[in-house]
Parts: C-alpha cells; sequence; structure tokens
C-alpha cells in the first residue's frame, strides 16, 4: 500500500516538474489503466498480486506520465473530463451534506444544552433568565449560521420569540422530557422561521432572509438556455463527425489513414461524452425545476392562507396560524436547500464547459458526404455485409486469441457450465429465422439449456420504451468491428434481451451477428474498453472494472486524513459484525426411533422378515357364511352415580350420678343413684 501511494505522489510531482497539473485521482485512474493494457504477448504488463521491483515501479511511472503529458489527444482530455466532471458532481453532493450535517450537529449541540438546564423551581429567577438566553441564542443560530447577524434580525427573532414562546412558559418548559423539550425547540424555530418570511413577504420584516425562489428561478433560466445551446452544438457536432467517419469506413477515401480514422474515433467518443454529460445535467435541472415549482406553489398557497386569516386583525388564535408558520418554514428550507443543489449543479456545468475545446479538431470541411450512407446499413443489409468485408462467421475481434475475459476483468459470478460448454465438441446447428426476409443466420447452440437471446418489438413488450438499454443504446457490434466506433442502436429495429440485459444496434446484420455467439461480442466489448478506457465510464461498464470506477474513488476511497486513496490498491476488505450462539445442549434433529444397534435384535428382525416369505392368509366367504358373522358392539354403559349429603345426627345417652344424703342432719336419707 506505501509503495503503491508514492507511485500515485511520484506521478503527479513528476508532471508538475513539467508544468501540468493533475489530481491524484486522474493519476490513479491513468495508472491503472496503464496496468490493465495488454503488452506484445496478449497478457498484462504489470500485476498488482505481487510487490513491483523498482525497474517495473519506474517503467509504471514513466509510461503513467507519458500518458498524462500527451498534447492535444482526445482520449485523454475525455478521461480528464470524466474525472473532473465526477469530481465536481461528488464534491458539490459532499459539501451539501456536509453542510448539513454540521449545521444540524450545532443545533442539536445547543438543544442538548438547553435540555440539561434544571432551575430548582419556577422562582429562580437567574436559572430561568439563563436558560431564556440560550434558547434566543438558538433561534439565532437556526436563523443563520452567519455568526455576525445584525441588529434587525435579533430585534425579529427576540419578537417572535417573545410572541410565541412568552417567558411565562419557561416553567412548564422545564418540567417536560428530554425528547418532549427537542421537539419544541424545533417547533419553535420552525414557528419563528416562518414567522420572518411571513413578514417578509407582506414587507414588514424579514431582514437578511434570502429570496431562494427568485434566485433558483434566475439559475434555472439561465442553465436551461445554456444547456440547450449546448446541447444543439454537441448533437450537430456528433451528427457530422458520425456521418464523415461512416462515409470514410464503407467508402475509403484517398487520404484517410487509419490513424486519421482512429483520431476521429477518439473525438467522436469525446463529443457523446461531453453530450452525456449535458443530457444528465438537463435532466437534474428538470427534475429541480418541477421541485422548485411545486415548493413555491405550496408556499404562496400557504401565504394567501395566512393573508385571509390575519388580514388586519390584532390578534389571531394561534392553533390557527401555527401550524401555516410551521408549514411555510418547513417548505422554504426545502426550497433554499434545492437552490443549492442547482447552485451545485451550476458550478458542475461550468466546469464541463472548460472541456468544449480541449483539443484542436482534426476534421477538415468540405468533404463530399453523402447523408444516407448509414442508411446503406439498414436497407441493404447483405450488399452492406459484403461492401464492409463481414461474414457471419468473422467476428472474432483483433487481438481475442482465446474465448477468455479480457485483462482487468472482474466476473465473480460466472456460471460453472461455461467451462462445459466451451470444451463440448458435439455442437448442434440450428437455423433461426431472421426477421426483414434475409437469410436464415446459423446460430450455434451448444447447450440448450444456456440462455439465448430473444429479439423484442414494441407490439410484443408493453415496457418496450422504458427498457434499461446496455452500453447507454450504443451499438456494441459498431464498437467491436469497428475499433470503437459509437454509433446509437436503433430500437425500431428491435431490442435484444439476453441474460436480462437489453442490447440494441445500428442495423439488421449487427442484430443478427450478435444473436449468432452473444458471448463473443460481449467479450470483445470489455476488450475494446481495456484498449480505450474511457469508454469504461461513457459505456457504464464500472461492474466490469470496479477498480478503475471513478465514482467509486472518491465517494469511498477517502481516508481519514481526507487523502483520496489511489485506485491501484485493493479495495480494502469490507467488515461486518457476526455472532453465533451455541447452545450448552445440542438437541439431535435426526433421530431415527427404528434404529436399533444390539446384534440380537437386528437377528431377530432379520428372522421375522425371512419368515414373512413364508406366511399366507387363505379365507373364503359364501352367501350363508356371509350372515354368521360374529359381530361385536361396544357401548359405553351409564356410569353410576352417586350423591353424598351431609346429615347432622347426636344421641342422648342417660346420665348416672351418685351422691352422700343425710350430710346436713338428716340422718334417715341414704345414698341412692339418680
Amino acid at each position: 500500500m506505501d509503495e503503491i501511494q508514492e507511485l500515485v505522489r511520484k506521478v503527479v510531482r513528476q508532471c508538475a516538474s513539467r508544468g501540468v497539473t493533475v489530481s491524484e485521482v486522474l493519476a490513479a485512474f491513468v495508472a491503472r489503466t496503464v496496468i490493465q493494457k495488454p503488452g506484445l504477448n496478449g497478457q498484462a504488463l504489470f500485476s498488482l498480486n505481487s510487490p513491483l521491483t523498482q525497474e517495473g515501479l519506474g517503467d509504471l511511472i514513466d509510461r503513467s506520465v507519458d500518458r498524462l503529458l500527451e498534447v492535444d489527444s482526445p482520449s485523454l482530455e475525455t478521461i480528464k473530463m470524466q474525472v473532473a466532471v465526477d469530481s465536481s458532481y461528488i464534491t458539490e453532493e459532499e459539501g451539501l451534506m456536509n453542510s448539513h450535517q454540521r449545521r444540524t450537529a450545532r443545533l442539536r449541540e445547543m438543544q442538548r444544552t438547553i435540555a440539561t438546564m434544571r432551575p430548582k423551581d419556577g422562582a429562580d429567577f437567574d436559572a430561568l433568565t439563563a436558560l431564556h438566553r440560550q434558547i434566543f441564542s438558538y433561534l439565532l443560530r437556526h436563523a443563520s449560521d452567519d455568526s455576525r447577524l445584525g441588529r434587525g434580525v435579533e430585534r425579529e427573532v427576540a419578537a417572535a420569540l417573545e410572541s410565541v414562546f412568552p417567558r411565562i412558559s419557561l416553567k412548564a418548559f422545564i418540567n417536560l422530557g428530554s425528547e418532549e423539550k427537542y421537539a419544541q425547540l424545533d417547533e419553535l424555530a420552525n414557528i419563528v422561521l416562518g414567522i420572518r418570511v411571513f413578514n417578509q413577504h407582506i414587507g414588514k420584516g424579514g431582514v437578511n432572509i434570502p429570496h431562494p425562489e427568485q434566485e433558483a428561478a434566475t439559475l434555472l433560466l439561465d442553465m436551461g438556455r445554456v444547456l440547450s445551446d449546448e446541447l444543439e452544438q454537441a448533437q450537430q457536432t456528433c451528427a457530422e463527425l458520425q456521418q464523415i467517419i461512416v462515409h470514410s469506413e464503407l467508402r475509403h477515401p484517398q487520404g484517410v489513414t487509419a490513424d486519421m480514422l482512429s483520431r476521429w474515433k477518439d473525438e467522436l467518443t469525446n463529443k457523446r461524452q461531453y453530450l452525456s454529460y449535458l443530457q444528465s445535467l438537463q435532466e437534474d435541472m428538470a427534475v429541480s425545476d418541477r421541485k422548485v415549482g411545486l415548493l413555491r406553489d405550496t408556499i404562496r398557497s400557504e401565504m394567501r392562507d395566512l393573508e385571509e386569516l390575519v388580514g388586519n386583525r390584532a390578534s389571531v388564535p394561534k392553533e390557527h396560524v401555527y401550524p401555516k408558520f410551521y408549514e411555510i418554514a418547513t417548505h422554504w428550507t426545502a426550497l433554499y436547500r434545492e437552490y443549492k443543489v442547482i447552485s451545485g449543479r451550476t458550478r458542475t456545468t461550468d466546469v464541463l464547459r472548460a472541456f468544449r475545446d480541449s483539443y484542436t479538431p482534426t476534421i477538415r470541411g468540405g468533404m463530399d458526404i453523402q447523408s444516407g450512407e448509414l442508411s446503406a446499413l439498414e436497407e441493404n443489409a447483405r450488399a452492406a455485409e459484403a461492401a464492409v468485408g463481414i461474414t457471419s462467421t468473422n467476428v472474432e475481434p483483433t487481438g481475442a486469441t482465446e474465448n477468455k475475459p479480457p485483462l482487468g476483468y472482474t466476473n465473480e459470478g460466472k456460471d460453472a457450465d461455461e467451462e462445459g460448454r466451451r470444451g463440448d465438441t458435439s455442437d448442434h446447428i440450428e437455423e433461426q429465422p431472421v426477421p426483414g426476409g434475409q437469410e436464415p443466420a446459423i446460430v450455434r447452440r451448444e447447450d440448450q439449456s444456456i440462455e439465448q437471446p430473444v429479439k423484442l418489438s414494441i407490439e410484443s413488450t408493453p415496457e418496450f420504451m422504458q427498457l434499461p438499454l446496455e452500453y447507454q443504446g450504443f451499438c456494441s457490434w459498431t464498437i467491436v468491428k469497428r475499433q470503437g466506433l459509437l454509433l446509437p442502436g436503433k430500437p425500431e429495429l428491435g431490442v435484444i434481451r439476453y441474460k436480462n440485459r437489453f442490447f440494441v444496434f445500428a442495423h439488421e446484420v449487427a442484430i443478427s451477428t450478435f444473436m449468432s455467439d452473444p458471448e463473443l461480442f460481449l467479450k470483445a466489448t470489455l476488450e475494446r474498453a481495456v484498449a480505450s478506457p474511457e469508454l469504461i465510464h461513457l459505456l457504464r461498464l464500472q461492474d466490469s472494472f470496479p477498480e478503475t470506477c471513478i465514482t467509486r474513488m472518491l465517494q469511498g476511497g477517502k481516508n481519514g486524513n481526507g487523502k483520496v486513496r489511489p485506485s491501484l490498491a485493493l479495495a480494502p476488505p469490507e467488515k461486518r459484525e457476526a455472532g453465533t450462539d451455541t447452545p450448552v445442549h445440542f438437541i439431535e434433529k435426526c433421530i431415527d426411533p427404528e434404529y436399533h444397534w444390539n446384534e440380537w435384535v437386528l437377528r431377530r428382525r432379520a428372522l421375522q422378515v425371512a419368515n414373512l416369505r413364508n406366511c399366507v392368509t387363505k379365507s373364503q366367504q359364501t352367501d350363508g357364511s356371509h350372515f354368521r358373522r360374529v359381530n361385536d358392539t361396544q357401548v359405553y354403559l351409564p356410569r353410576a352415580k352417586h350423591t353424598q349429603t351431609n346429615r347432622n345426627s347426636g344421641t342422648k345417652p342417660p346420665r348416672h350420678v351418685q351422691y352422700f344424703g343425710g350430710e346436713r342432719g338428716l340422718s334417715w336419707l341414704h345414698s341412692q343413684d339418680r
């Protein structure tokens, strides 16, 4: 890792010493493309799987510096454009996100300070005054991030605070919970902001409040005009370049060499990328225009409702106006954030327009070009095939020696049956009719289980116009056979679906040839992207070349110091938290209740099974015996029921008393039992 970072720094320093300033991302991207380019033997010149030697490191630095110092190179200018525009786009996005996060963190910290202030009781005047002062500071910070606010802003915020949240409300506020305090502070800040925005609308306040509606409308109008002009000019330039290149490919005019054609194709690629960025920015502006219009209409509607509620009244019920103020503040904040997004897109457009004339065009004017050259490939496909020397079996791209992926290509999800399909020699040949009245094209079907390309039409596919097209809608046949020529495909000829991917082509010959062996064209397109790295970003091939993805380098390639991680280094492995709960006593899930380990039990069961071979059951039934069957019926008799009652009984036996008489002088009485 250290030597890779040192390599990028050396490339940047050597370019700076020669008067050319390059960024670390651009240097790393170019170095990566140099690594991926094959040598004369078809193998990569460098490998990151093993440490680079000093000689190899110096060679890589020299090649990267030479590539970055190329003068008047459309290919290099296209790469610079991609890095610059993506860097600007991501920088603006991260700037907005970081600014919002910092503002939210500061306000949250002030809310936490207010929530932790706990006066002793409602009579603690000093503590309540300090709490009121903290709430006022929080509202000022919420009103603007600028600490140097004028006296007018402070007076407006103080008046709104006293109206919405008077000092008498502090006694109830200190008894709330933390979450309730946070929610009430957010609501208070939005209501105060809504009051100030409404006062600005009626011309009675709103000091230092920006006008995002007017500023956003002005930017959208200016950007719409600029993008429309640039789009019209770029489309015209691409059409002229396309006609000239197709004319030269078909007619081979005198004075046009292979180097000139290669240069023109690089210029066309540059303009295609420029046009693609313009279209993307125009779509973003259209989305922002719709958002701004919706927010503007909502705010105006709320303003009209407030004007009707307030009018010339001295006081109005707060339960009617406070929700309106809250909604106005919420939509105004969203409108201001959208204005910031539009401003960022404007700066990105300025960065893009700097590459409009970054090289010197070499196509001379006044060439005798027939506008119908390209239509020859549509009207008479077989004649056009013969004119450019194409055969349905000669689709092997230049430099492709084996059926293997190109250098730098990663395909972790490759099917396992690919090797078997490659080694199968019993090929099944089948004729497939080609639309348009042509002869049947020979389709090589080595394995019927492999997905075959299917031609979709607008009549049979309801979502035809919403299909996501591969390669940005460019024809892969011309990319492979015409060494990187970018011609837009024509969906009206049909869309080819293969492995849940959708392809369009410029003419019928390209369709039939692609359907004969789509895998070959897919791999050849990746090889062409290795030879022309600017096509990786333009054709959206970042998934196949993850280490050269500019967006990933900019978003995920920053370390803790804010430096960009060079794309030469392999991406660090992702870390995830994982845990496993192991039970103390495992419960067996696969228990066979019929299993016996005792050999005597097994022997007994074997004998029983063997004896079944000699067991025969015989029975006979006649009409007479049918009525002499023994029938048993089992019934449930009623249960015996008993009732136990409580009886109280007792006995009264005689009581025998013995006593002595005559104790008081009556001698004639004798003792007796009574």
